[in-house]
């Protein structure tokens, strides 16, 4: 792992998710950015997002969304699938 907070400018963070193997995160900026340059997401929506709609728009992509609240999504699905997708990518 890699803390770059605040480390970055747009394009930097664009290069960085290009050699990524995977992003994983919250629905933020740059996780539409890293879904742009092709890096496979997993990410987290809360039940205030529009489902569907904001969801990073490539194949590679694997989204947990909330119906009524965020604790609700199991941490033992999200880590097989980061597992899963870990092992896609290699």
């Amino acid at each position: 792992l890699i803390n770059v907070c605040g480390q970055l400018n747009i394009i930097e963070l664009a290069l960085l998710f290009q050699k990524s193997k995977i992003y994983f995160g919250n629905d933020t900026g740059p996780m539409h950015i890293a879904a742009i340059v092709k890096t496979p997401c997993i990410a987290i929506f809360s039940n205030t997002n529009n489902p569907g709609k904001f969801y990073p728009q490539n194949q590679n992509n694997m989204i947990f969304q909330a119906k009524n609240n965020i604790q609700e999504i199991q941490v033992s699905k999200v880590t097989s699938g980061l597992i899963k997708a870990l092992e896609n990518n290699n």
